[in-house]
């Protein structure tokens, strides 16, 4: 009976030993899990804290939304961008938002429309939106999924105005060098061609094909080589060559007057890597140069020959202007009459000294008509002299067009009839001199 009781007690020893072991081996357990689990979520934390700073610190504005049509996150520069209050943001109501973001467009209903048919795509989506106040923003958005289930979409923009008007000014700066007629050429820092016109292709004969790759001197004449060396090394300073007028060489081997302007072609960040030539072809600007001096020199060897005759010649000769105003007299004229230029140049020819005051109506008379062309016959006057006092002269005036008159001399007693009548027309007498 005793060894029995005795064989209990040692039982339950051993028992209450065993589940002592096994509840400290649980207890150790629990720790280990709760240890595990605290672990966890100090790295679901720190992962969270990483995703936050991500979506703060990219350069698209992020909105993400569930598939029950509710905001589930977003960024600051989501805010900013679309000018949203962060407590509407924060209600979660996708609806609201998004009617809100209307009304950047003039076309809210088509914006809304669009956002909807995105969504139920399930599809990735990319396109562009011009917003009225002359925005653009770039827009992509994907579908989120958990265990291939939908479980809501990703809505990212870009503010891209910036990147979006330049490309729009480099289209139009290509569409002007494309269409312009002179020669717009491209090269590299050591004369090789890297882009060639339409206008380049009609001025020098050689199409783009022919030209890009090759150097710039295939153009130059080989006396004038020596040029390029100097164009490229102002521009490596950066410098701009401007209005240089040279020759060049066409594919045909005709030499062609040119305008050339060169200006650098720098990077973003400022390094000078090539060089834009803008060549207008001048050739027949030269020419007309050219015949306009040999004009003037025949106009001066005119002139020269007038003033000879119009000086030594026999007759008394002016020049007269449209309004009457003297311009010029001869040495014969003011000699004979013995007057100075001063006191007659300058004024109306009726109004020169050398008139008797009853003559002098008759003359403004016919100085007057003059400008019509018509050749005036003479008249008679008396032409009063300081050297010869009170002599009379009869003088014959007649009018030949470009303003001139030419007092003649005619030697007639004034008892002789003077007679005045219309001769011929000036268009018969425009090659007339006197």
């Amino acid at each position: 009976m005793i060894e029995h009781i005795v064989e209990s007690e040692q039982k339950t020893k051993h028992l209450d030993r065993a589940l002592l072991e096994t509840g400290t081996s649980a207890e150790q357990e629990i720790r280990r899990t709760n240890e595990a689990l605290d672990e966890r979520t100090r790295e679901l934390a720190e992962m969270v804290a990483v995703m936050r700073a991500t979506l703060e610190s990219t350069m698209d504005a992020i909105l993400v939304t569930d598939e029950e049509g509710k905001v589930t996150d977003f960024n600051e520069k989501y805010s900013d961008l679309w000018k949203i209050p962060p407590d509407l943001l924060e209600r979660g109501v996708l609806a609201t938002v998004q009617r809100f973001k209307s009304q950047s467009f003039t076309d809210p209903k088509r914006f809304l429309a669009r956002l909807a048919e995105i969504a139920a795509s399930g599809q990735e989506s990319f396109d562009l939106l011009e917003l009225k106040d002359g925005r653009s923003f770039e827009r992509f958005s994907k579908a989120l999924s958990v265990a291939g289930k939908e479980a809501g979409r990703v809505w990212s923009y870009r503010d891209v105005t910036d990147r979006y008007q330049a490309e729009i000014t480099a289209r139009r700066l290509a569409a002007i060098v494309a269409s312009s007629s002179d020669a717009i050429v491209g090269k590299d820092l050591n004369g090789i061609i890297t882009s060639w016109n339409s206008g380049a292709e009609q001025i020098f004969g050689y199409t783009a094909e022919e030209m890009i790759g090759t150097s710039i001197m295939r153009l130059i004449p080989t006396n004038r080589q020596a040029e390029e060396e100097k164009i490229l090394s102002r521009i490596r300073r950066g410098e701009r060559f401007d209005h240089f007028e040279t020759v060049r060489v066409a594919k045909d081997g005709r030499e062609l007057n040119v305008s050339i302007t060169v200006s650098p072609i720098k990077n973003s960040s400022g390094q000078v890597i090539g060089a834009s030539k803008v060549a207008r072809d001048i050739t027949e600007r030269k020419k007309a140069e050219e015949r306009e001096r040999q004009l003037l020199a025949e106009a001066a060897t005119a002139n020269a020959k007038f003033r000879a005759f119009f000086e030594q010649g026999p007759l008394f000769a002016g020049i007269m202007a449209l309004d009457g105003t003297i311009i010029e007299a001869n040495r014969l004229s003011l000699e004979a009459c013995g007057y100075t230029k001063e006191q007659v140049v300058g004024k109306p020819f009726w109004e020169c000294p050398w008139w008797y005051r009853r003559i002098q109506r008759q003359a403004k008379s016919i100085g007057r008509r003059c400008p019509t062309g018509w050749l005036m016959a003479a008249i008679e006057c008396s032409v009063y002299s300081f050297f010869r006092s009170k002599m009379k002269r009869a003088a014959r005036f007649s009018w030949h067009p470009r303003e001139r008159i030419s007092l003649i001399r005619s030697g007639r007693n004034r008892s002789e009839t003077i007679y005045s009548k219309p001769n011929v027309p000036p268009e018969r007498l425009r090659n007339r001199q006197v």
